[in-house]
């Protein structure tokens, strides 16, 4: 439906067939017509006053410390974009390649992001020295026992999901702005919350009377990071609520 009928896709149009499908979802599930308006964003909904950026990116290799993690995708954003108030959401769309996308006919994942997150969220620098924003998602959680490593999967599971293109159709101001604060605050909190919790089952798990070879079995975390929040946390090397260590368990 979205493709060229010779079946022939580029890459650089795959973000012309991305605009079209989102244009094509929103009146489909909302009755809402959009319009093109490439300039610094791509969409606008004249009903709903709403300014909307479209991104698409494939699987890319997660290479870190020179070794392959899995995959990403990998959304940038020129200096102009990140602007304070350039528009209201960046729509975000994920697949694994160009083969796939034309067999498919479809996206495989779509994250709705407003853009207060990418104004606030910090910058990179190219090797061309020229500022931007990436945003980097994984399309599926990472084989890592170091679960933070993976929390891009995660942190982004609030705003992904066609269902989450009804914002955009959303005539109430008040409602749209309450929406982009909170989200927002979400996605910039969620890796400082995410290590809260953890610190907090393991000091459920401390109380309790368990090692710490214990907890991190039942954390399913890495010794290491444990040993981490333990120093954070400012607790001991041995739990005294542990009355004794059996010799084959480690503290």
């Amino acid at each position: 439906m979205f493709i060229k009928a010779n079946n022939l896709i580029e890459k650089e149009e795959i973000g012309r067939v991305g605009e079209r499908y989102i244009q094509y979802l929103l009146e489909l599930h909302y009755g809402l017509e959009t319009k093109r308006d490439d300039v610094v964003y791509d969409l606008r909904a004249w009903l709903t006053n709403l300014n909307i950026e479209i991104k698409t990116s494939s699987e890319r290799p997660n290479i870190s410390y020179g070794k392959q993690h899995d995959t990403i995708y990998q959304f940038s954003y020129s200096d102009s974009q990140t602007q304070k108030e350039a528009f209201d959401f960046t729509v975000c769309l994920g697949y694994k390649d160009i083969e796939t996308l034309r067999e498919k006919q479809t996206f495989d994942n779509i994250y709705v992001i407003p853009q207060r997150y990418i104004h606030l969220k910090p910058s990179n620098r190219d090797k061309f020295k020229e500022w931007h924003k990436t945003l980097s998602i994984s399309p599926r959680p990472l084989k890592s026992s170091y679960k933070m490593k993976g929390y891009t999967y995660d942190r982004f599971e609030c705003v992904k999901g066609i269902d989450k293109l009804s914002i955009l159709a959303t005539s109430n101001k008040r409602k749209v702005s309450n929406y982009k604060y909170r989200l927002t605050k979400k996605l910039l909190n969620f890796k400082e919350d995410k290590r809260n919790n953890y610190k907090k089952q393991l000091l459920k798990l401390w109380n309790k009377g368990y090692t710490t070879n214990q907890i991190y079995k039942e954390m399913e975390v890495n010794r290491k990071f444990v040993y981490t929040l333990k120093q954070e946390l400012k607790l001991p090397a041995y739990n005294p609520n542990c009355k004794t260590y059996p010799k084959n368990i480690k503290a």
